[in-house]
């Protein structure tokens, strides 16, 4: 059992390939009750293929708040899609491993597209809108764990370029 940065109780589950299966959220930590938590698939090459998130105090009862389904170029996450697989957001990276451009957002009435700013280490500090606005930016600690978030928008990707769990503020990629 861990703690977030939020002070939350997490109950972490690893498969056997040292893979994060499971996060869930102790609502009462004394008896282990989860109150949300998320579960991820992985592919034979070893890619996460999905996230689900779950709310509710059984999470292997069928109550899914949302899924979503990452599409991988080989290498990356190049696409994430809904349960009904229309396309939430879409990435652009430069050659090589992590190299993390942008993001494309797609909503039901507009399309926003986002740059990432990233530090000498390669972790991103700020992703900026087209207009160069900070839609968010990150602060990190040793070991490169996040420490700040200032959201100014949406985003699903910070350090090293990496998923982090959106509604459990987290750092488990």
């Amino acid at each position: 059992m861990v703690s977030d940065i939020d002070g939350k109780e997490l109950n972490l589950g690893w498969n056997s390939q040292y893979q994060l299966t499971s996060v869930d959220v102790l609502a009462t930590p004394e008896t282990g009750t989860a109150a949300a938590g998320v579960l991820y698939d992985y592919n034979v090459l070893g890619q996460r293929v999905s996230r689900k998130e779950i709310i509710g105090s059984d999470l292997s009862a069928d109550r899914q708040a949302n899924t979503e389904y990452y599409v991988h170029d080989g290498v990356n996450i190049v696409a994430d899609l809904d349960e009904d697989k229309s396309l939430l957001r879409s990435y652009t990276y430069a050659p090589g491993y992590d190299n993390i451009i942008s993001m494309t957002t797609y909503g039901d009435s507009e399309t926003n597209t986002y740059f990432y700013i990233q530090n000498h280490n390669n972790s991103v500090v700020a992703l900026v809108d087209e207009a160069g606005d900070v839609a968010e930016s990150y602060e990190y600690g040793a070991y490169v764990l996040p420490t700040t978030l200032k959201r100014y928008r949406t985003a699903r990707l910070n350090v090293y370029g990496k998923g982090r769990i959106s509604t459990l503020w987290s750092y488990f990629c």
